[in-house]
């Protein structure tokens, strides 16, 4: 539960303990536990970041090709993320982030420009 940052900041926590403890150890079989942890986190870090954040829009803010450019870097993270990953939920929370942002840029590309007139 919580917000997408304290969210975050208690998987960093939890990363930073796992990552502690496996190179504190000696023994195998902790650090064997340990790495299976990191990487069960770090994907699960992974998928947070991909999760649309309802308060949040790439879309706002600045110039409709400002706005494009950030879509556009989103759109090219995002299918970076989800042809690298072997993880299937971070590649579903990539493949849904994807959508939201295609969507995005659809609509922002339908926006009326309002310093542009056919009339004119």
């Amino acid at each position: 539960g919580g917000d997408k940052a304290t969210r975050m900041k208690r998987l960093v926590t939890e990363i930073e303990k796992s990552t502690r403890m496996m190179t504190s150890t000696t023994n195998d079989q902790v650090r064997k536990s340990c790495r299976e942890r990191l990487e069960g986190l770090k994907a699960e870090a992974e998928a947070l970041m991909n999760e649309p954040d309802p308060g949040f829009s790439l879309a706002k803010g600045g110039d409709k090709a400002t706005r494009m450019k950030r879509l556009v870097t989103e759109i090219e993270k995002s299918t970076r993320m989800m042809t690298s990953t072997t993880n299937d939920q971070v590649r579903k929370s990539c493949r849904e982030r994807l959508e939201g942002l295609k969507a995005e840029a659809e609509a922002l590309m339908n926006e009326p420009d309002p310093g542009f007139s056919l009339a004119k």
